[in-house]
């Protein structure tokens, strides 16, 4: 336990077959699909949104359904063939009108789920074997065979709601689909799974076999209630003995209790609505991959941390000092937030440079596709489409190809569309990958859950003109490998102010004669440098007055001769000057949520002040956050009597910034008083 602490939970990724040991709660209603589906040819298992569906046929229903025919014998017990990702093998490449185009490209997709059924029939010829066979008679005499050579086969169509969201003509086709499969073989059982508000979408088939309503099985949602048949208690509590981990009964009330939707809140509590499983699952995934990172280390939760690997036990003293940690860790305020944004959290995880975070199988999607440098990339667009993407908490579906012609109209030459074009591509793959975006190869995506819908839009909103997302724009940086573009001198000028949202401006590429740019005598009034970089550039003699410098960056950067930042007006402006050189700079008449003196990020090396070096704020109201060791020999800050401030100093021992005060800053060198 102590040298490895196996995370059990996927986050917003259903299990599959690989995780069954880690799924629990549902043992009641596999056995009532697994009826149903033993005495009846058609049915039909239906839920609502992020209820556990493609979960419960994966890591419940199908191993359960191959351990009884390891169990009872091959003969005694058909194989099973799993049907889904119906975009990504091709079907709905574009729309099909007749029973026989929908046959023809359902082909490709049983190819695939007939190679991964790794199965042997009775007269020792593989499944693949038998397929290849008889692909050539078409699709209902593979499916034939296969049942013929296995003594019956299960069949299932998983998220078949797909089809219906991307095709307009989709129902007729594939009930008569369906029908005719229906009586190709009685032996040949058939489960549809799709969300519940679609099985309407299958009463054509009440034409040719009767009523839908009553082969339907509902899915529960997980409910509180210990005694209920879909128990969240049982399946927490299973999921942590799986891995040799106990967790007391208060701690999963209190995460479930915490983890519902559409609720009443009462100060930090929730009452009545279905539990959030993407929520818990986040949630609880996150909370593993902390134990994981050792936060023991810290003094401050040592013993606590220390307690629970001794006794391989959640107590809810080891739960409070968790939301401790993630409190600090994010600076959250209220205490639901741990729990609101657990799955925001999630996406900001996976969308990370942190690679080793996340889930193996994605780290090694990201390594095979080449991704690892282009995530910056992935998460710029996501940005960008987030809006589109829900309304009032609803997933809406999008058109791709109109918000790919959207993003293309920014780029400034051929070369750039076509690296936007591709990052686009590969963006949507991506998300695709970690299960936030449902793509068909038509033009249609749309997010996989509802539930989803806000999560993105906050992160979105957390992330979008942040420095992350302005140093990999790809509208500013040549393609997807993120070189910066050129913006020649002779067009930073009074009449050029529309391009730079966003944008870097890199004076190492706009410079022959030395390794800066210069910029002499502008006035960059009311410009609007919003996630704006520039680096390696000289400003002397410039002025930035009622700009908008939200998340302005200056990497690397030389302010001299009377360059003054004046009249900013907007209380939510963060500037930054990360490394560089300060000899006369003056922030004058203005309102910044805050001013941050970083190291250079190339190298570490602080921002240089010379001897006559002048950093002065007047009549200004300003957060300031410091390293404290920046270099040189001038007293650094200036600050008269009508300017207020908030001092920020960097602490290593916490690896935070702290506030200081006045003699604090002066005490380090950082501050004169005037």
């Amino acid at each position: 336990m102590e040298n490895e602490i196996i995370n059990p939970f996927v986050g917003a990724i259903p299990y599959d077959e690989s995780h069954s040991k880690y799924f629990y709660g549902r043992t009641a209603d596999i056995r009532r699909v697994y009826g149903d589906a033993s005495i009846q040819r058609l049915s039909i298992l239906a839920g609502g949104s992020a209820c556990g569906k493609t979960s419960f046929l994966q890591a419940g229903l199908i191993p359960a359904v191959k351990q009884l025919r390891l169990q009872s014998g091959k003969n005694a017990q058909p194989p099973v063939i799993l049907i889904r990702d119906w975009a990504k093998w091709r079907i709905g490449l574009k729309p099909f009108s007749s029973l026989d185009e929908f046959k023809n490209q359902f082909m490709g997709l049983l190819e695939i789920a007939v190679t991964d059924m790794d199965e042997i029939s009775i007269s020792g010829q593989s499944a693949e074997d038998l397929y290849n066979e008889l692909k050539i008679k078409g699709v209902m005499q593979v499916l034939l065979g296969l049942s013929e050579a296995f003594n019956g086969l299960y069949v299932i169509f998983d998220q078949l709601e797909e089809l219906f969201v991307s095709h307009t003509f989709a129902t007729e086709t594939v009930c008569d689909f369906l029908a005719e499969l229906y009586y190709l073989d009685d032996r040949i059982k058939i489960i549809v799974s799709l969300r519940q508000e679609y099985v309407h979408e299958l009463r054509t088939l009440e034409k040719t076999i009767g009523s839908i309503m009553q082969r339907t099985c509902f899915l529960p949602p997980l409910k509180r209630e210990q005694n209920s048949t879909a128990s969240i208690m049982v399946a927490i509590k299973g999921i942590f003995n799986s891995v040799n981990i106990n967790i007391d009964d208060s701690v999963i009330y209190e995460v479930a209790d915490r983890c519902r939707l559409y609720t009443k809140i009462e100060g930090d509590r929730r009452y009545g609505g279905e539990i959030n499983l993407l929520q818990i699952q986040a949630f609880y995934w996150e909370f593993f991959n902390v134990l994981k990172s050792n936060p023991r280390d810290s003094n401050h939760n040592k013993a606590v941390f220390d307690q629970f690997l001794k006794d391989n036990a959640v107590t809810a003293r080891v739960l409070e000092k968790y939301l401790e940690c993630i409190r600090a860790m994010y600076d959250y305020t209220e205490p639901l937030e741990v729990y609101d944004k657990a799955l925001v959290r999630w996406i900001d995880t996976n969308l990370s440079d942190n690679i080793g975070k996340m889930s193996e199988d994605i780290q090694k999607y990201i390594y095979d596709n080449n991704i690892s440098g282009r995530l910056g990339g992935i998460r710029w667009c996501l940005t960008r489409l987030s809006s589109h993407l829900s309304s009032n908490d609803y997933k809406v579906p999008i058109n791709r190809d109109e918000h790919k012609a959207r993003l293309l109209k920014n780029a400034l030459n051929s070369e750039e569309e076509k690296n936007l074009r591709e990052l686009f591509d590969v963006a949507i793959d991506f998300l695709g990958k970690i299960n936030v975006l449902k793509n068909s190869d038509g033009p249609i995506s749309e997010l996989v859950h509802d539930q989803l819908g806000q999560s993105i839009r906050i992160w979105s909103e957390m992330f979008e003109n942040s420095w992350q997302d302005s140093i990999y724009s790809p509208i500013t940086n040549r393609g997807v490998y993120l070189k910066p573009i050129r913006v020649t001198i002779d067009k930073i000028s009074d009449n050029y102010n529309d391009r730079f949202v966003g944008c870097i401006i890199n004076g190492e590429e706009n410079s022959s004669h030395s390794d800066s740019a210069t910029f002499k005598g502008i006035d960059f009034h009311k410009w609007d440098f919003t996630g704006s970089i520039f680096k390696n550039c000289i400003f002397d003699d410039c002025t930035f007055s009622q700009a908008q410098l939200q998340g302005l960056i200056f990497w690397n950067c030389i302010f001299r001769n009377n360059t003054s930042i004046k009249d900013i007006t907007y209380e939510s402006s963060q500037l930054d000057i990360r490394g560089g050189k300060i000899e006369d700079l003056s922030i004058i008449d203005s309102c910044l949520e805050q001013l941050n003196l970083y190291p250079n990020i190339d190298d570490d090396i602080p921002i240089i002040f010379t001897k006559n070096s002048s950093l002065v704020l007047r009549n200004t109201c300003v957060r300031l956050s410091c390293f404290k060791d920046l270099h040189g020999e001038a007293e650094a800050i200036s600050l008269d009597e009508k300017s207020r401030f908030e001092f920020c100093l960097w602490d290593k021992v916490s690896a935070n910034y702290i506030k200081a005060s006045a003699h604090q800053m002066i005490s380090c060198g950082l501050l004169k008083e005037e």
